[in-house]
């Protein structure tokens, strides 16, 4: 897990026990990478210095959706979004939510996307009812 993260001082669980990034990031696709964007990133400080940033390195089964790139705060990647099977962990101010689809091959046949129900579950929000969408 050390080998993964870019800074390895940083903890998995943060202030107030909050998840930090490289922790949902393992929980999802088996890495504790730093960041949400694809692949490495190279980060030159101009004097010969060159910093590794660390993204997610491939498609995963579950993926997330963060509120914090509509802010404009981070730019999550394609491996990321797009996930092997319709279920999408959504980032939304400090806590996560899911959203998911019960056609498990949603995503191999494009026909199948024209209609399709999801549903979603947010265990903070004491949802007492079904919450279905019909996209």
């Amino acid at each position: 897990v050390r080998g993964d993260v870019d800074v390895t001082t940083n903890p998995l669980i943060g202030a107030h026990g909050y998840c930090m990034q490289e922790l949902v990031n393992l929980l999802l696709t088996g890495r504790a990478v730093s960041n949400v964007f694809n692949d490495v990133m190279e980060l030159d400080s101009g004097n010969g210095d060159v910093t590794l940033l660390k993204g997610i390195s491939g498609r995963s089964d579950v993926v997330l959706l963060s509120l914090f790139e509509h802010y404009g705060v981070c730019q999550v990647g394609c491996y990321l979004k797009t996930p092997r099977f319709p279920i999408w962990v959504v980032c939304s101010e400090s806590h996560f939510s899911v959203l998911f689809c019960l056609q498990k091959d949603l995503l191999a046949d494009w026909r199948t996307e024209r209609r399709f129900d999801l549903y979603y579950y947010d265990g903070l929000a004491n949802q007492q009812e079904e919450i279905h969408l019909t996209i």
